[in-house]
């Protein structure tokens, strides 16, 4: 007899609407008990440098955001992404300074130690 072990991953940070040169946070959320963080993201419009995922950590619980990784995105393109978490709190950014009209999709989330 085989055993199914389903496993829920938290999501946090899921877009999928258009918006205008405006940053699309996913708020901060501690990240104990959590080893990476997973993203994919498609940006069906023509982007320009101000078009980035911003992964930031930090080592005290959120004050100061000293740890960030950064991801230009290409036009009409998809992308996936796994980063490893090394501060005790996280928060994921997209922003997109040109999709006024077209898609910008994104779903980010935490996969335990």
């Amino acid at each position: 007899m085989s055993k199914i072990h389903a496993q829920n991953f938290p999501i946090v940070l899921l877009s999928s609407a258009s918006f205008l040169s405006t940053a699309c946070p996913s708020g901060s959320f501690l990240s104990k008990g959590y080893a990476r963080i997973v993203g994919i993201v498609y940006g069906g419009c023509t982007m320009d440098a101000g078009s980035a995922i911003r992964i930031e950590q930090s080592s005290d619980l959120g004050v100061n955001w000293d740890f960030k990784t950064e991801y230009s995105m290409s036009a009409c393109s998809g992308s996936a992404f796994s980063i490893e978490i090394i501060g005790n709190a996280v928060r994921v950014t997209a922003r997109s300074s040109t999709c006024d009209v077209n898609p910008f999709r994104t779903l980010w989330q935490l996969r335990p130690v």
